[in-house]
Formats: structure tokens, sequence, C-alpha cells
């Protein structure tokens, strides 16, 4: 089973506009150890599980809509 390892909190936090196309810059988002980071790779360097590098746009625009 896959765990963060807490190396993960040695990575420089990442600031972005709510809303941006982060994606698109190359941040990639960990949801096992719930971090937005920097890589190149489709693998967290900390937990080794699959990194996203899509936003779930469809989830959003319903949120969005409610939020206003």
């Amino acid at each position: 089973m896959r765990e963060c390892k807490n190396i993960c909190l040695q990575f420089k936090d990442i600031s972005f506009n709510f809303g941006g196309k982060i994606y698109q810059n190359g941040i990639k988002y960990c949801s096992l150890c719930n971090k937005f980071m920097q890589n190149d790779g489709y693998r967290c360097l900390c937990c080794k599980s699959n990194l996203r590098s899509k936003s779930h746009a469809k989830q959003w625009r319903g949120i969005k809509d409610v939020l206003q």
C-alpha cells in the first residue's frame, strides 16, 4: 500500500491563482500527499503514486455556479 513518507514536506510550496491554468505550467498534483509540485515525471517522488496532470474542470464548473 502506498503512503506519504513526508519527503514532500521538503519541497518548496507552489503558489498559484485559484482557477488558473496551473497544469499547463508543468505543475502536478499528488492526491495522496495533497501537494502540488513541479515534477517532470508522472510519479510522486515521495509516495510513488501517479500524479494528476489534468484538472477536474467539470466538477469545478458546478461548484462555481453554486458559489455565484
